[in-house]
């Protein structure tokens, strides 16, 4: 009895639910699993009804009864409006839910890869900028002190192999024709190309963690709505951006002491040098871009929420009760538990 009364209560809760109160219980139905297959796996052995994101339709039908009860024509047309709208509007965060948590699964992994690949990238460039380097130095001794223990023909050997990795160097480099209103036509550096690639990065995966906060906030009552481990697929994404931009702000400071250094013994050598460009090379400022990402958050949000309550109306156009069987057979087979109905 006590079982059974405790249950009438929970029943008479939920027939106040609002919509949103549902997509908050079916947030935290996700949250408490570590992954979407095991949320799936544990809802699997419960009834068609009793899914998370099927019970609130149901629920929600009766409410739009006990709301506008009355027998007239017009009450009816009123209750099946009411009913409509009360399981639209559960329908498009659900299904919002949904598909920001497929996104940003994908993002994460997209992002973190090719951030994985810009970490490989700037350590080789790190590794042959100090290999040319030292292969200047190199040459640059041999020039000094060849006559002392080499003859001339050797030592022109070892300098004309040294010389294909002297200019073995990420630094800025400069076209070697006329000038143009005095000034050098500089080549596109790999600097620049990693630095533009890495901050395309940077701005699409913050921008796209700002629009699930936005999301969060403006319709979850600030509450997560992804899964556990989506969730920490992005933190790690992001700390792992980090780490790439510090190694990157850290060698771009190192290669403008070395370049100043150069510069003076090009100088001392009686050549011009190439000096380094800190306006064509700033650092990365995560922060800048950040803030930069914020516009570009709305609009990610914005469209996610346009389209969900697009799907939502075209899904209610067509209503469910005939597909109930195929859905809940298709459900349990993809969570691997017996197709048998209960």
């Amino acid at each position: 009895m006590r079982t059974a009364a405790k249950q009438e209560r929970l029943d008479r809760i939920e027939l106040r639910l609002t919509p949103k109160e549902w997509a908050l219980r079916l947030a935290d139905e996700m949250r408490l699993r570590s992954c979407q297959a095991d949320f799936l796996k544990v809802i699997a052995k419960g009834t068609y009804r009793g899914l998370p994101y099927v019970k609130p339709f149901y629920a929600l039908i009766e409410q739009a009864k006990a709301r506008v009860p009355g027998p007239n024509p017009e009450d009816a047309r009123a209750r099946n409006q009411l009913e409509r709208q009360l399981r639209t509007e559960f329908h498009a965060l659900k299904v919002l839910i949904a598909t920001i948590n497929e996104i940003m699964t994908r993002k994460a992994e997209t992002i973190s890869l090719k951030v994985a690949l810009k970490l490989s990238t700037i350590h080789s460039m790190i590794l042959q900028d100090a290999f040319g380097r030292t292969r200047r130095g190199a040459a640059n001794w041999i020039k000094e002190n060849n006559t002392s223990k080499l003859n001339e023909e050797e030592c022109q050997s070892i300098l004309m192999e040294l010389a294909a990795f002297t200019n073995v160097s990420f630094a800025p480099t400069f076209s070697d024709g006329l000038p143009l209103d005095g000034m050098h036509l500089r080549l596109h550096s790999l600097i620049e190309g990693w630095a533009e690639e890495m901050t395309v990065l940077i701005m699409d995966i913050l921008a796209h963690q700002t629009a699930v906060q936005i999301i969060q906030e403006k319709y979850f009552d600030a509450h997560p709505i992804l899964f556990r481990d989506v969730e920490a697929k992005v933190r790690k994404t992001i700390q792992t951006v980090h780490e790439a931009v510090a190694i990157f702000n850290e060698y771009l400071q190192g290669c403008a002491g070395a370049t100043s250094d150069r510069g003076l013994q090009e100088q001392h050598d009686g050549v011009s040098p190439a000096t380094w460009d800190h306006e064509a090379h700033p650092a990365i400022d995560i922060e800048a871009i950040q803030k930069e990402a914020g516009m570009a958050a709305k609009r990610v949000a914005d469209k996610w929420v346009r389209d969900a309550k697009e799907t939502a109306i075209t899904d209610m156009l067509e209503e469910p009760d005939e597909r109930e069987d195929l859905v809940w057979q298709r459900l349990r087979q993809e969570a691997g538990v017996s197709t048998h109905r209960k």
